[in-house]
């Protein structure tokens, strides 16, 4: 059983609580630290957990594991360092600080001894890990370049580090941002044309290049497509599509989605399982078929 208390009242606080909620074998939320009344009534209510007015007196009260802060940048990195001073690791939701001062400042606590761990979870999706498992194990052979178009800034970057498989290795930043009118979507899904951006980065390793790319209509509009391009020296991975030569001969394989609950099953829909030809590369973790894709 892992225990932790959670620093916030917002939607990603919340996802906390809803996990440990669904699988009360394995996760426990000792407490809430918040401000805002009305949602801290809500959390207390609907999961039944303790509400406390600051991170001391959540600290002297429960005995966490760890504790999650899911509130705004620019007050991230100060709370950060509240409970790591009362000698708790912290899990950070992103970013974990707003200016390079403060991420320096976390830095370097963590290298004090702070356990402080950034919540960076795009790697961890399911199609990013199966695709990740292909590389590890050398499927494409040794990783030349990488095109990243999938999410903003942080999530981007991590992507890149991950598919090159670089640490903190020197790097050469090339970037450029372009304003431009496009055809746009909002969250109810209305049509019109929006200003907005397109930023474009190119990541020189030495050995190692990456291109980022990313506007922000890719997370609302569906004729703005997300993409992933790794190659390799033996093979390239295109989105789910991987190419490559195995015993000197040519393949191509697709990464095949198996899910659950598209033909009326009684189950919510959810993914089960990534197939890479016969292989099953990933699986899910829980049985809880609540966790929908």
């Amino acid at each position: 059983m892992i225990s932790f208390g959670v620093i916030g009242t917002g939607q990603r606080a919340e996802m906390y609580c809803r996990i440990a909620s669904l699988c009360p074998d394995r996760f426990r939320v000792v407490g809430i630290v918040g401000r805002n009344k009305s949602r801290m009534k809500s959390l207390e209510s609907q999961f039944s957990i303790p509400v406390y007015s600051g991170v001391d007196n959540l600290l002297s009260a429960e005995k966490c594991e760890f504790v999650v802060t899911a509130i705004s940048r620019d007050e991230n990195a100060s709370f950060i360092k509240r409970v790591v001073n009362n000698s708790c690791a912290v899990l950070s939701e992103t970013p974990p600080g707003e200016t390079i001062e403060e991420l320096n400042q976390l830095f370097q606590l963590s290298k004090d001894g702070a356990q402080i761990q950034v919540a960076e979870q795009f790697w961890l999706q399911p199609i990013h890990s199966a695709r990740l498992r292909l590389i590890e194990r050398g499927e494409i052979g040794e990783v030349i370049n990488a095109q990243i178009s999938i999410a903003r800034e942080y999530h981007n970057i991590s992507l890149i580090r991950k598919y090159l498989q670089i640490g903190y290795e020197p790097v050469l930043i090339t970037a450029t941002s372009s304003q431009s009118f496009i055809f746009a979507s909002n969250k109810q899904k209305e049509y019109s044309y929006v200003n907005t951006y397109t930023d474009l980065g190119w990541f020189d390793f030495g050995k190692k290049f990456a291109q980022y790319e990313f506007t922000p209509q890719q997370y609302l509009s569906p004729i703005r497509s997300k993409r992933v391009i790794v190659r390799g020296d033996k093979g390239e991975i295109e989105n789910n599509c991987v190419r490559g030569i195995s015993d000197s001969k040519y393949f191509e394989l697709t990464l095949q989605r198996c899910e659950y609950g598209t033909h009326g099953e009684p189950d919510s829909l959810y993914l089960d399982s990534i197939k890479y030809g016969k292989e099953v590369i990933y699986k899910k973790c829980t049985s809880a078929s609540s966790f929908k894709r």
